[in-house]
């Protein structure tokens, strides 16, 4: 008999893609939404500031 173990990561090493702040017009109002940025000159969209999340597979194998 034997028990061997395995885990598989997936993205482990995920990283934060950061967007570029808008630049298209430096006189736009910047407006705030609970003192973070939702629009105007210097807003980064946030709606796809991450890549896929990490996940994990823990596998577990008995022979006999």
């Amino acid at each position: 008999m034997s028990l061997s173990f395995r885990v598989i990561f997936f993205n482990a090493f995920n990283r934060t893609k950061l967007n570029a702040p808008t630049s298209t017009n430096a006189l736009a109002t910047q407006t705030t939404s609970g003192g973070i940025p939702a629009a105007g000159f210097g807003y980064v969209n946030s709606s796809s500031l991450f890549g896929q999340p990490r996940s994990g597979q823990f596998l577990a194998r008995f022979e006999f």
